[in-house]
């Protein structure tokens, strides 16, 4: 929507990972999965780091019009972390533990 942030997207993405981790029903095979839901939340999201202002993080809001673009908030970054670190233990993909050790270190640098 027009007013969706990060961290609403954030929650979605840890719903949907929720449902693959406890073997919820998938839904019907010509939709996305609940895993593929997940990481399509995550790679949109990494899409959205944003190395140009302090240098990383993901912005609150994510269009350009919402009050809040230029705010990096708390619950943007741990989303974004908590679905990386579930994702790559769920997938044993390291690419996903990568992206967690590299928004948790930019939340503990940035202070």
């Amino acid at each position: 929507t027009l007013t969706e942030g990060n961290d609403d997207q954030g929650f979605w993405g840890l719903a949907v990972m929720s449902a693959a981790e406890y073997k919820f029903p998938d839904p019907p095979s010509d939709k996305p999965q609940w895993l593929a839901l997940a990481q399509a939340v995550f790679n949109t999201q990494a899409s959205r780091w944003d190395t140009e202002h302090c240098n990383g993080g993901l912005r609150w809001q994510i269009f350009k019009w919402n009050q809040g673009f230029d705010y990096k908030n708390s619950i943007s970054q741990a989303c974004f972390f908590a679905l990386g670190a579930r994702l790559a233990l769920y997938t044993g993909n390291n690419s996903y533990a990568e992206w967690a050790e590299k928004s948790w270190d930019w939340m503990i640098d940035v202070g």
